[in-house]
This record gives C-alpha cells, structure tokens and sequence, in this order.
C-alpha cells in the first residue's frame, strides 16, 4: 500500500503538470489582429480563433433601424469556446452596447425585416467563406439555438440582427462585441 501512494502521487501531479502545461500552451502572447477583407466585411485572426464579420447596412434599401452582421467563427484550438445570444452586442461610437434582438422581436418584426432579409440570402453575397455550422440565433420556423461553440473542428457562421433605439444608425466607427469564451471584438464602419 505505502509503494503505491508514491506512484499514485507522481501520476496525479504528472496528469497536473501536463493539465497546465496544455492550458499555458493556448495562451496568445501576441494580439489578436483586425484586417479589412473588403468594403463592410472585416476579419480577426490570433492563436485562439479566426473570425470574419460581414456588415449589412442600407438605409436606402430598407429600413434604417436595421443591421445585420454575417458573423463566421473558426476556432483554432481544441477546446470548445462557447457564447450565447447574451454575449452578443454592438458597441457605438459613444461606447454604448445594443444586444442582439430577440427571437421574439425578430419574428413579430418579420414585415420590416423583409428588404434586408432578401437582400442577405439574394445574389451578391459578400461574405469570404461558408462554415457547414449555422448560428440560427434567429429562425424562421423550428429551433433556434441559445448556444454556439466552435474549436478547430466546428466553425459557425449565421446572420446577428440589431435595432438602433433611434432608429437609425448614425456614420462612425462600431465594434461587434463576442462574449463568453470566444473574447472577440472586430471593428467596422458606417458610413
């Protein structure tokens, strides 16, 4: 009995050391980089994820309270980085957060959402790549998600609405915040 507590000492802290070790493995010791891909669509890039964010807004087009984001998340390590539609917001040029709508809103606004909505699955796509995971943090009809994860197997993508309270957004400088374990912000413009 007393040879075996040594061995099973070393094997408890060898499986400590290595648990460690993985975890300071997936530390960045640099930033995380921003780059512009094209007009309205930015991407974000670092040891733990890579990111691309396609903005739609056209006033002109439809109605003017609405952004969408064509949001896509590839995770590059083999842990799950999870968020939820809580973990979502838009920060303004003021520093202000809006949340992404709600499944509710998002129906009961389906008629005004419309122009855009065509407009996002119609012909000029601008979006960089295609994950074969949907967000469906908004759905036309069955189950939406309250949960996304993504690792280096599992990439997402998925359209995120928002509503400016003024009803309009105005021109500037935004940054669309991701919470949870992903930790990403990725800035774009309004022109």
């Amino acid at each position: 009995m007393q040879r075996r507590a040594p061995r099973a000492l070393a094997a408890l802290l060898l499986v400590f050391a290595l648990s460690v070790a993985a975890v300071g493995a997936h530390e960045c010791s640099e930033p995380g980089k921003w780059f512009r891909i094209n007009l309205g669509v930015t991407g974000f890039n670092d040891c733990h994820l890579h990111a691309w964010a396609a903005r739609y807004y056209f006033p002109g087009d439809h109605d003017p309270q609405w952004l969408a984001i064509d949001l896509a998340i590839q995770g590059k390590v083999g842990e799950a980085m999870t968020f939820r539609p809580d973990d979502v917001h838009v920060i303004r040029p003021d520093g202000s957060r809006t949340p992404l709508i709600s499944q509710r809103t998002y129906r009961r606004q389906r008629t005004s959402l419309l122009p855009l909505l065509l407009q996002l699955r119609g012909g000029a796509n601008r979006s960089p790549g295609e994950c074969a995971n949907r967000l469906q943090f908004f759905v036309d009809n069955g189950v939406r998600r309250s949960l996304a994860d993504v690792n280096q197997y599992r990439c997402v993508q998925g359209y995120l609405f928002f509503a400016s309270s003024a009803g309009r957004w105005a021109s500037g400088s935004y940054e669309l915040s991701v919470g949870g374990d992903v930790g990403l912000r990725i800035p774009f413009e309004i022109e």
